[in-house]
């Protein structure tokens, strides 16, 4: 936690209303999809039909899980429910390799070594999960991910989506993977062995996130001839990509809130344009979007970091170019921004309880919107007012961001995003028609941007939790959205002049 507390955007006063136009003309399906999760619970702190996190993830109703996980994916043997000793420690960087040793001691710790596939398999069938699975291309064979598709049809499992392994545009898995040539080689065998076991399966090939940078220097160039390389993957289905936002050198919230935002603003849109000029319609699957760099440690279980989520998910809801995607991660070991975490030394709760991270409750609204929703429209949002930006990014953005979704007869659903301190009036029109009646509003909001549950790796904090939702409900013709906020708003009632 900050020493003191910080209070941004205090300096936008209240307006005469923001207002969200909709055109209920262009109705289109909703893609629930894109609600998905990272589950990579290599490490064995928590397990799939454990009952702490089954209860945690209930109220999530997440569309998608993906297994086994990012990077352990490139190492994971189905047929084993693990990991190999002599594997964990096969690439160029030591601190890769360092980390999967500590997961594979870990997992050995807390769970015999035991990863298991089919434990995954029952828990999205327990809540209607779609499964996403990465097979290992590194020291997998294609018989492996053939056999891999074999046992799933045998066992009855539904699953449509298979990724040709995780990253490998990474320079760190050029000894094990070579270029993006001999990876195209090797995709090819095993995506031919995979289709002949179940012709119907969805393959996907890995591009790089270069697209969402605007400075990749070296490494990116190196990345962009790996993302051209891509484009003669006749064999794949989608692109699978990964977004973490690179942040500042910095532990100065005001900074990485403007930088940040700013960075969405003014990225996301040459970020989508970067892969259809490359793959066109093709589908683009956005299997880990995060944030990243030293900032990170920073922000991380914060209200910002909150915040950060519902604006990147909003982006992904309004996109027509991405059709899957997936948080990193749902549940991680420490503080590192996942959903939910065992309490550690200097945290909120007891060490070894289950805490609810300041990432979990934006996620929550998501998943009791997404439930519902069937549609989705588009909309102009007016008079929205500007904040100032960062040094990288000075044009700034606007305080409000929003994606309307409609459900059955009258009822509208907004994900609404307020990135001002300052509350903001927001007002409703269908077609030129007031929405006014019944309303819900559940938020996710803290004036202070450093609220957190538990703190950060930066900013250790024991005090009670400072991020959850708050709810109301009542008869409005607007809308008052709290300063610093993520919420979800239900109308249920008919429209009026």
């Amino acid at each position: 936690m900050l020493a003191s507390a910080l209070f941004l955007g205090s300096f936008a006063k209240v307006q005469a209303g923001v207002i969200i136009e909709v055109d209920s003309r262009t109705q289109a399906p909703l893609n629930h999809g894109v609600y998905g999760f990272n589950s990579n619970l290599a490490p064995g702190h928590f397990g799939f039909l454990d009952d702490e996190f089954i209860k945690h993830i209930g109220p999530l109703q997440p569309v998608m899980l993906r297994f086994p996980g990012g990077t352990v994916g490139n190492f994971y043997h189905r047929a084993e429910e693990g990991f190999r000793l002599e594997e964990m420690d096969i690439t160029r960087a030591a601190s890769l390799n360092r980390e999967n040793l500590d997961r594979y001691r870990s997992l050995q710790n807390l769970r015999k070594g035991r990863f298991s596939f089919d434990d995954f398999m029952l828990l999205c069938e327990r809540f209607g999960i779609e499964p996403l699975v990465v097979v290992n291309l590194s020291t997998g064979t294609p018989e492996e991910s053939a056999a891999w598709v074999r046992y799933a049809k045998q066992k009855g499992y539904k699953i449509k989506r298979w990724e040709l392994g995780n990253e490998f545009y990474i320079r760190i898995y050029r000894d094990l993977i070579g270029g993006p040539g001999k990876y195209l080689q090797i995709a090819r065998r095993h995506a031919d062995a995979m289709r002949r076991e179940d012709p119907e399966i969805q393959l996907a090939v890995p591009a790089s996130g270069t697209g969402f940078f605007a400075d990749s220097g070296s490494k990116g160039d190196y990345r962009q001839r790996w993302d051209q390389a891509m484009t003669q993957a006749d064999f794949a289905d989608a692109i699978a990509v990964h977004a973490y936002w690179r942040m500042p050198d910095t532990d100065n919230l005001d900074t990485l809130y403007r930088d940040l935002f700013s960075r969405l603003e003014q990225q996301w849109d040459p970020a989508m344009k970067y892969y259809r000029d490359l793959y066109g319609d093709m589908p683009l699957w956005l299997t880990e979007w995060n944030i990243r760099g030293f900032g990170n440690r920073t922000m991380n279980n914060t209200q910002l970091h909150a915040m950060f989520i519902g604006d990147h998910f909003i982006r992904i809801l309004n996109s027509d170019t991405i059709t899957l995607a997936g948080y990193h991660q749902i549940a991680a070991r420490g503080k590192w921004p996942s959903l939910f975490s065992k309490a550690k030394k200097k945290d909120m709760s007891p060490k070894g309880a289950t805490v609810k991270r300041a990432a979990y409750f934006p996620f929550q609204l998501i998943g009791e919107v997404l439930a519902k929703a069937e549609n989705r429209y588009d909309f102009t949002i007016g008079n929205n007012p500007k904040i100032k930006g960062s040094q990288g990014f000075p044009a700034g953005f606007s305080a409000v961001n929003a994606s309307v979704l409609g459900g059955a007869e009258s009822q509208w659903y907004f994900l609404l995003l307020n990135r001002s301190g300052a509350e903001q009036i927001l007002k409703v029109q269908i077609n030129g028609t007031r929405l006014a009646g019944g309303w819900q509003l559940d938020c996710v909001a803290n004036r202070d941007l450093a609220a957190t549950n538990g703190g950060s790796k930066t900013f250790p904090s024991a005090a009670p939790p400072e991020v959850a939702i708050s709810r109301q409900a009542g008869e409005w013709d607007k809308l008052l959205l709290p300063g610093n906020s993520f919420c979800s708003a239900i109308f249920d009632d008919a429209l009026i002049n």
